[in-house]
Formats: structure tokens, sequence, C-alpha cells
């Protein structure tokens, strides 16, 4: 997930059953913010083994005249933090949520956490010299669909919750050296895991039949961003950005 962290575990291991307790976290400028208490039940029987017990992403299911409807409607997470927003430049939407245009109402004193979508694919060295510099950057969206994938999945608003990508901070919010690499990684890693299926796709699509994912196959098109409300000001003018969702919004102390 984008900006979000997996804290302190509790396991409670049972003969063919255990239960895990952990805390989710997220860095909102440099200040780390708890995201909630979860529970995740699983079984060590290989052909039932998944995880059950914690459905459901949000505080409440959202109706709508129609799915555009229920797709355009902010949501909140558990806690009651508002779920990000995720629009694909390859798709054409009616409308755009852009928020960046009500930064001036949030008091000076918060700190924000916003998901931005680009207008077109960008590479992650020019990502770093599009952002302003005082904006602090947590993690890149990373195209994960082909053609097929687009079509098939036209006008689709994606929310935080069905994105893939690459943090930029490790768990203690120090600057990552080449995630990149990390992210890569954990595709290959999880190709040889019992939840191979949804890697194996990450995979085929990102190597795009070379057998390999090379870091030129990491295409951007979107990025988690945070700050103040003075720095992420800076950010209301940049034409790239077609869509722009906040997040958690917290006190600076």
């Amino acid at each position: 997930m984008p900006n979000a962290y997996v804290g302190n575990i509790k396991n409670y291991d049972g003969v063919m059953t255990g239960e895990m307790d952990y805390v989710r976290y997220r860095f909102v400028g440099n200040k780390p913010i708890v995201d909630g208490d979860y529970k995740e039940k699983y079984t060590y029987v290989p052909l039932i083994n998944n995880n059950y017990g914690n459905r459901g992403d949000y505080l409440w299911n959202s109706n709508g005249k129609s799915l555009e409807d229920i797709q355009q409607k902010r949501k909140y997470n558990k806690i009651g933090k508002r779920v990000m927003k995720f629009y694909h430049p390859s798709m054409e939407y009616k409308n755009y949520i852009n928020e960046l245009g009500n930064i001036d109402s949030i008091d000076d004193s918060k700190l924000i956490e916003m998901s931005l979508s680009f207008d077109k694919e960008y590479t992650m060295n020019q990502i770093q010299k599009m952002l302003p510099k005082d904006v602090i950057l947590n993690w890149y969206w990373i195209n994960t669909l082909n053609e097929n994938d687009t079509k098939t999945e036209s006008k689709v608003i994606f929310d935080e919750y069905d994105v893939y990508g690459i943090k930029v901070l490790d768990k203690q919010g120090h600057a990552i050296i080449n995630p990149e690499n990390k992210f890569i990684k954990a595709i290959m890693d999880g190709k040889k895991k019992n939840y191979s299926e949804t890697y194996e796709k990450l995979f085929d699509t990102l190597s795009n039949g070379k057998g390999e994912i090379n870091i030129e196959d990491l295409k951007i098109i979107g990025v988690v961003v945070s700050g103040d409300v003075n720095t992420l000001k800076a950010l209301k003018d940049e034409r790239y950005i077609k869509a722009a969702t906040i997040g958690a919004v917290v006190d600076r102390d």
C-alpha cells in the first residue's frame, strides 16, 4: 500500500491456525502516525491457506446511482483517514478530483499526505527533478497495467488498496538507497511463494516478455507526497498533475 507500513506484530499460534495482531502506520512529513490496529487469522493447511478475519477496508460501504458515482465519492478507512484515489493516465475520466485547490482552507499547523496522478509516464529521475525541493516524496505509483488491462478496466478510479509501487522511505522514515531494486526483488521473491499469482502477473507485465525486469521498465504514473500546507502549495500550478487527493491530515507537533 502507498505510504503504509506494518509495525509491531503479535502472533498467537494454534495447532492448525493462528492469529496475527499488528499496527499499521504512515509517515506524513517527518511524523509517523498510527493508521489503525488490525487482526488477521491464518491456517497452516496449504490448500486453504489464506488470511481471513479482517475483511472490508472502508469505514462504510459507499452507495450511488452508478459505478462512476460510487468511485468518485470520498472513502475513509477504519480509523477515519481519507482513502487516496489514483487516476490512470491512459484512461479518460469525466471528472478528476484535484484537492490541491483545497489546501488554502487547511490550517498552516497541519501536515498533509496527498496522492498525485500524472498526465503520462515518467522516470524516477524525471520526477525527482519535477517535484518542488521541499516536498517529501513517500511513494512511486508504478504502471502495472498493460494495454489490454486499460481497455478492460476503462475509467476505473483506483483506491490506495488497488495500486502497486515503490516505497521511498524505510520503516524508520529514512530514505532508501535504490528503492527500485527492492521493488524488483520483492516481485522476484513473491513469484516463489504460495501467493505467486499476483507477482506472476506483475512480472509478466513489467518484463514485457524479456524474462527480467529492468529499471527502465518501471514507469511512474503517480506518487504520494507529504509536507506542510505551505510546502504543498507549490504543487498547485504544476501541469503534469491530473488529479490530487488528500489522505491523512495531522497536527505538525
